[in-house]
């Protein structure tokens, strides 16, 4: 085995989730080259200490029932989340494992704190052969009030944000509407694996709002980048071939 291929751990902690948790695990360590494996832990303390381990690239974990749009996360999936320093994986009640790892779902902001922990610690992870679809949900104070020509306008945005915020995203979706409406829409129309979003890993604002409304309605496994991770130097994923190269644009646009 390569000294650059790290594990992709599955903690479970009793038979709930346990089948989903430990294929989600698989396919991932199938799709980045990385060795993947299982750990039981009981509390979040022995999950951190797990996922803090050398080598250890991220760590897969059901959400358990209390992850509800209203309800926050039960206290040890807090407790872990807003303490790792690595990605951690959140398989939510009653989502079946993907069979691989082909797209990834990137709901960003535009701005670098949404952005920075994609490109530096989840792309460098993926092979060129997975798709990256970046979803991009305009605000009122963004929403382009006028366009001349819709179709060529919209693509030029659509180039122009991820050049700026994800260059190896495949393609693009702009939405104006809910942002937790739209990635859960999205993943549940077929062909999304994982939906990957960035959080600063403090459990109220509008950012942890989104991340608790993905998580209840979810089809799909959602990993969650600690903001202040990226860029803050240290053990770097390792992915078996680099970053990815972007094919043609695709470029969607929706008002909802």
């Amino acid at each position: 085995m390569s000294a650059d291929v790290g594990v992709i751990l599955a903690a479970v902690r009793d038979e709930q989730g346990t089948g989903a948790v430990v294929g989600t695990a698989r396919s991932l360590g199938v799709a980045t080259g990385h060795a993947w494996g299982v750990v039981r832990t009981a509390s979040a303390g022995a999950a951190l200490r797990a996922l803090h381990r050398p080598g250890v690239v991220a760590l897969v974990v059901a959400t358990g029932p209390a992850s509800t749009g209203t309800a926050p996360l039960g206290l040890r999936i807090r407790t872990l989340v807003e303490r790792a320093r690595k990605p951690v994986v959140l398989v939510p009640p009653g989502v079946d494992p993907p069979d691989a790892i082909r797209r990834v779902l990137l709901p960003l902001e535009g701005t670098p704190d949404s952005s920075r922990p994609v490109v530096d610690e989840l792309v460098p992870l993926l092979p060129p052969t997975v798709r990256l679809q970046v979803l991009h949900v305009f605000t009122p104070a963004t929403l382009p009030r006028m366009l001349d020509r819709p179709v060529r306008d919209l693509e030029m945005l659509g180039r122009a944000f991820t050049a700026r915020h994800c260059p190896p995203a495949h393609e693009v979706e702009l939405h104006h509407g809910s942002v937790a409406a739209r990635v859960v829409e999205i993943a549940s129309t077929g062909g999304v694996d994982l939906v990957a979003l960035s959080w600063s890993q403090v459990s109220s604002g509008e950012r942890a709002r989104v991340v608790r409304s993905v998580l209840a309605s979810s089809p799909v496994p959602v990993v969650l980048l600690p903001v202040a991770r990226a860029g803050a130097g240290g053990e770097r994923p390792k992915g078996p071939t680099g970053r990815h190269r972007s094919g043609p644009m695709v470029t969607t646009a929706r008002r909802s």
